[in-house]
Parts: C-alpha cells; structure tokens; sequence
C-alpha cells in the first residue's frame, strides 16, 4: 500500500515539474530598442514616452526597454549601426533617436508617433511566433523599471526541486 502511494506521489511531482515551464513560460516582455544621442532633445522625449508607458497599467507588462547612448558610447554607436542594417535600415552613422519594436522601426521621435509605438508594442506581445531579431546583436542596456523579473522562475524551480526531493524522500523511508 505504502509503495503504491509513494509511487504515486513521485508520479504527481514529476508530472508538476513537467508541467512548470507551462506555467512560468508567461508571455515574454517586448523589447523596445532605443538608441539616443545624450543631449538629444527628441531622444529625451522619446524616453519619457517610455518611461512613462512603463508605468501604465495597460502596457507596464508588455515591454521592457532597451536604451542605449551611442553619441559618446563607441561600442554601442556600432552595435545601433549593426541593429539598423539587420533591420533593413542603413547604418545610423550617429542620427537618433532610433527606436525598433518587433519588426518596425523609427528614425526619430515624435509625439505623433506615440499610437503607432504603442500598437507595434501590443502587436509584437501578441505575436506568439515571433523572434526577437535583434536579440542576439544588442546587448541589454539601460532598462525602464519594468524589466524583466527573474524571480518567478527561480521561485518555480525550487519548489519543483523541493516537491521532487520530498518525494523520493518519502519513496525511500517506506
């Protein structure tokens, strides 16, 4: 009786730790890429729509932003640069602000521009099969306060581990 019952419960946590990436794979943030020149009055203004949207109920979970200085950051001029030709820009060669969401792009700020960011952010969360094609060339920079949370995760693995561990701990003491 006792085996059958262990047997069970390793059954259940294994099928529970199957089942965690399920529940901790939540919709990954968009990234939104801003390049900016320090000093550019429409990269400032650029940042404090984004700043701001980060902490807009609506769209504080949907993104995460990326900012990058490329006026007096060498390394990261030539990243924007790379990120604009892999976008199917031409380089930047310094012109900001650069803003990139999903698979659209945007030379310069303005507050009429604001509807449009905020579909392409809306857009892109919900595109399930979408792939990040700057992931891999642009490191990230300076976040807005909405950036990813990490913990969650950790949180989900350690009691998956715990409920393992639990388990086989009970299997063998019977």
């Amino acid at each position: 009786m006792f085996k059958k019952r262990s047997l069970l419960l390793l059954v259940i946590s294994l099928l529970s730790f199957l089942g965690l990436p399920l529940i901790s794979n939540a919709q990954e943030k968009v990234t939104v890429y801003l390049f900016y020149g320090d000093g550019c009055p429409h990269c400032e203004n650029a940042k404090t729509f984004f700043e701001s949207l980060a902490k807009d109920d609506e769209y504080k979970d949907l993104f995460q932003l990326n900012a990058l200085e490329i006026w007096k950051n060498k390394s990261n001029s030539t990243i924007a640069d790379k990120a604009a030709v892999a976008m199917g820009d031409e380089a930047l060669e310094g012109r900001v602000p650069y803003i990139v969401i999903g698979s659209k792009t945007w030379k310069g700020y303005s507050n009429k521009s604001n509807d449009a960011l905020k579909e392409a952010i809306k857009n892109t969360y919900d595109d399930a099969d979408f792939v990040d094609p700057l992931q891999d060339i642009v490191p990230m920079g300076s976040t807005s306060e909405n950036s990813g949370n990490n913990v969650l995760p950790v949180v989900i693995l350690i009691v998956a581990i715990a409920l393992l561990g639990g388990t086989i701990y009970l299997a063998r003491k019977e």
